[in-house]
């Protein structure tokens, strides 16, 4: 009831009410930002049948988030951006390798190629890929997307965060880690600014 009346009453004070209520009835981590552990979510969740789906904000790239754990494990992957008849032969063939030898696919902007994705969702289904493959699809937010591709994948949505707090905290968090603080002086230096 007091949200309503503040609504009507006082239009600006809306979103602090709103915020309280949802603090008091739902606890205050409800609210806060989590980050997405994509180490856990493809160690636990994604197999070799379930593509993981990584949908962003238009201008936010997530694919480095994979690229990153690959390399620290040590993954063979091959990635490619799709958009020209090139792309499109180039992400059929290295399905077929990394569908028999086990290897890791990342296809960026895969929202440009809706229609060919029917043809990616045939392959993967009538294939018998090696337990440890896995395929990753970068792709903006598109209503275009197979329904049924995404019905069988594990999806991550990314968001740009929204002011310049959560912009700091999401860059620095990127930043700041074991492995950055050990790589050489130069690096280091720019991280400490």
């Amino acid at each position: 009831m007091k949200i309503i009346i503040c609504n009507i009453l006082k239009p600006s004070l809306s979103f602090k009410i709103l915020q309280d209520f949802i603090d008091t009835a739902l606890t205050p981590e409800f609210m806060e930002q989590s980050v997405l552990d994509v180490e856990t979510m493809i160690q636990k969740d994604a197999t070799c049948k379930n593509p993981v789906f990584l949908i962003s904000a238009p201008g936010f790239d997530p694919s480095n988030k994979i690229l990153n754990y690959a390399k620290k494990i040590s993954k063979n992957y091959k990635s490619i951006a799709i958009g020209s008849a090139e792309g499109f032969a180039l992400a059929e063939k290295a399905l077929s390798k990394g569908i028999k030898s086990g290897s890791w696919v990342i296809l960026k902007n895969v929202h440009l190629a809706t229609g060919w994705l029917k043809e990616v969702e045939q392959i993967l289904v009538k294939s018998k890929p090696h337990k440890e493959f896995r395929v990753f699809f970068v792709s903006e937010f598109s209503e275009k997307l197979p329904t049924t591709l995404l019905r069988n994948s594990i999806k991550a949505l990314f968001e740009l965060p929204e002011g310049i707090v959560s912009n700091l905290y999401g860059s620095l968090n990127g930043l700041i880690n074991s492995d950055n603080m050990n790589r050489e002086p130069a690096f280091r230096h720019r991280v400490y600014f």
